[in-house]
């Protein structure tokens, strides 16, 4: 699973996070924990992430995106890319 923040018009403060929930071997797991985040600041300001988890057969797998303390009229880009493999 990928993810990809990019800031195509800058706000005065804040940040996007960006979370995704599975469940993993009978365990719930949470990728992202806030590490993904986007500065608001700066237009064009980019983060992005990747690891490799394995969900459970018949799993759902959830992910959403939040604003912590954003102020201004910024606007985000984002992208998740989840790929199934064998």
């Amino acid at each position: 699973m990928c993810v990809v923040l990019s800031m195509t018009v800058a706000g005065t403060a804040g940040q996007f996070q960006v979370f995704a929930q599975y469940t993993g071997d009978g365990h719930y797991l949470n990728f992202g924990d806030g590490t993904i985040s986007v500065a608001t600041t700066t237009q064009w300001n980019t983060a992005q992430g990747c690891t490799v988890g394995y969900s459970d057969s018949g799993t759902v797998i959830g992910w959403y995106m939040s604003g912590n303390a954003v102020t201004g009229t910024p606007t985000v880009r984002y992208g998740l890319t989840l790929e199934r493999m064998q």
